[in-house]
């Protein structure tokens, strides 16, 4: 009743204004939550293009070190008489697509978990354990760098995977 009587001692003018006040502020606030979810799906969707943008760098390096990898096979293969040039080029081949990844390594995107994060920074530490596998393999000294080569695949195919679980 107290409201009642508060409302029937307002004047016309200002019961029209009451009545016109709660639809828009009620339209407002519809209108705000239709905003911030528009912004949400496009967070989202800029995540997912860069999601796959990480995963073609991941897959060109991938592809480098496979060939790189198979190269190397090679030249050890052969004592160092064989693909020594075609491998000089593809290892340069290789530190350009692993150099692309560089913007990733220094500052990660901001929606990796702590936990993906350190495989990231852990996959850049494995990055420069090529060189000395590069030079046993100018050595022909063993054949541990084929393991080597595969074990540093093996870690980008699963950041790859973790980047899929994301988007």
């Amino acid at each position: 009743m107290g409201t009642m009587r508060f409302f029937s001692q307002l004047s016309i003018s200002s019961k029209l204004f009451v009545f016109l006040v709660l639809p828009i502020i009620t339209l407002l606030f519809f209108a705000s939550i239709s905003v911030l979810e528009k912004q949400q799906q496009l967070q989202n969707t800029q995540n997912a293009l860069h999601f796959t943008y990480i995963a073609q760098q991941f897959t060109a390096v991938v592809y480098q070190l496979q060939k790189e990898r198979g190269l190397s096979a090679g030249v050890v293969g052969s004592g160092g008489k064989v693909f020594q040039q075609s491998l000089v080029k593809q290892q340069v081949q290789t530190d350009a697509a692993i150099k692309q990844l560089s913007p990733i390594f220094t500052e990660p995107p901001s929606y990796l978990t702590e936990e993906n994060i350190y495989k990231l920074l852990h996959l850049d530490d494995e990055f420069t354990k090529l060189s000395s596998a590069r030079k046993d393999i100018d050595q022909s000294a063993d054949r541990v760098f084929f393991d080597l080569y595969s074990h540093i695949i093996a870690e980008v195919l699963d950041v790859v995977s973790l980047l899929q679980l994301l988007s």
